[in-house]
């Protein structure tokens, strides 16, 4: 098996068969150096693969690739490893590409510039493992997560009353909000928005509705 699917099948079975709850909490908070010389991931597979792979040296690029990683997992801590399981036993039976899921995770964590965002993504799995999207929303909403800016994704629920603004094209441009009238003064415009049916899914899913 050479790197690349290696990577891939410890970062599947991580999500799908490991216990996460003793082992992630906290540890977000905790630096990458402590947890490689305490050897407190060793048994999670993702991590063991990684570690393995750079002998206890590690570049800054690694260093928080990894703490993405645990971004990512501590958002779905919670979910029982039956519930993961069924998930993607489910999603094997229509036709979905477990490999190629996990590649995309991994592409979009080793892509994303925030850790809040791989929290987030997180996120979005667990709303997929408890019935609260579809597997549609999940690819639709972690394109969004890669490439929207953090803080106006945050700042989604102020949408649920109409807000007016003129930063709000991006997320527009996404259907995240709906454009309901147009202000104008001899100074500037500015536009009235609303958050949407797949804006207001978003947020649930995202838990900050």
């Amino acid at each position: 098996m050479d790197l690349h699917h290696e990577l891939n099948d410890t970062f599947l079975k991580t999500i799908i068969k490991s216990e996460l709850g003793s082992v992630i909490k906290d540890l977000t908070e905790v630096s990458v150096d402590t947890f490689i010389k305490d050897g407190i991931l060793k048994d999670i597979p993702i991590f063991g693969t990684i570690i393995g792979l750079y002998k206890g040296t590690i570049a800054i690029r690694d260093h928080i690739f990894l703490k993405k990683i645990i971004h990512f997992l501590s958002a779905i801590k919670d979910v029982p490893v039956s519930t993961r399981s069924d998930l993607f036993t489910k999603l094997e039976s229509e036709g979905h590409n477990l490999e190629r899921i996990g590649e995309t995770l991994l592409l979009i964590l080793d892509n994303i510039d925030n850790y809040n965002k791989a929290r987030l993504l997180g996120l979005l799995l667990k709303a997929l493992s408890n019935a609260k999207i579809d597997y549609n929303d999940f690819e639709r909403f972690s394109s969004m997560i890669a490439n929207i800016f953090i803080q106006d994704l945050l700042d989604l629920p102020k949408y649920v009353t109409e807000l007016t603004t003129n930063t709000g094209s991006h997320l527009e441009a996404y259907s995240l909000i709906l454009r309901k009238s147009l202000w104008v003064n001899e100074y500037s415009e500015a536009n009235t928005y609303s958050l949407s049916r797949l804006g207001e899914r978003f947020c649930i899913a995202i838990e900050i509705l």
